[in-house]
């Protein structure tokens, strides 16, 4: 073993075997864990493998066996006849998301959920879930950007007296009331800067109206100046 690789070293608390690392991180990782993770149990991986499969035993008593090809053949037959017809199978495929679903159900499934519609409420909720979800899981949540745009939210304030937190300033900010992002924001100033791509706009130059009615509840909810800066 190299000399590099027994910088740091420990014994396996179990079968006392010893554990050589090459660098801090590496053997921290290994009594602590990950910042935010679960706590690993500091033995070596052939230990590791044992208490797993033991734990998992107890869970399963049928973890790391096999059945019989009599067994086999029985659970087999059962499952054959067990369904008999289409109409059995869609209704075991509703009532209980089973494993067989006719291409007809599947259409009519597919048809409602591109018909479905969601009220700007439910989809605030589903968003503050999203995100709530993400930050349980200790990752970093932020919404993609336009790197294109922080050079103009720069030049636009310097020339007009804003400072403004952004995507590369501070992170874009968050409307917790709204569960809206905003590219741009001076909140001593309490000033709102959108950079809008041309997709935010109609054919006949007018903005959508999903945008119309998100800057309207934003400036109700901020009680802020809204600015918009339309880029191609």
């Amino acid at each position: 073993m190299k000399e590099s690789s027994r910088k740091y070293v420990r014994n396996c608390p179990s079968c006392n075997k010893e554990l050589c690392y090459s660098n801090r991180k590496s053997f921290e990782y290994s009594i602590n864990g990950r910042r935010g993770g679960d706590k690993p149990s500091g033995l070596c991986i052939s230990c590791a493998k044992k208490a797993n499969k033991s734990a998992v035993g107890e869970r399963n008593p049928m973890f790391g066996k096999k059945h019989s090809e009599e067994t086999r053949r029985k659970i087999k037959e059962k499952r054959k006849f067990q369904v008999t017809s289409e109409e059995t199978r869609t209704k075991m495929s509703v009532a209980h998301s089973g494993k067989y679903v006719s291409i007809e159900t599947r259409l009519k499934m597919s048809e409602s959920f591109k018909n479905r519609t969601y009220s700007e409420e439910t989809r605030k909720k589903m968003k503050d879930s999203a995100i709530r979800r993400v930050k349980r899981q200790g990752l970093k949540f932020h919404p993609s950007y336009n790197q294109r745009s922080i050079p103009l939210i720069e030049e636009y304030g310097k020339k007009n007296g804003y400072n403004f937190q952004h995507a590369e300033n501070g992170g874009e900010f968050y409307i917790k009331g709204l569960g809206y992002w905003v590219d741009a924001y001076d909140k001593e100033k309490n000033v709102v800067l959108e950079i809008d791509e041309r997709y935010h706009y109609n054919p006949d130059g007018s903005l959508k109206e999903k945008d119309q009615i998100r800057q309207k509840q934003i400036e109700e909810h901020l009680k802020c100046k809204f600015i918009r800066i339309r880029i191609r």
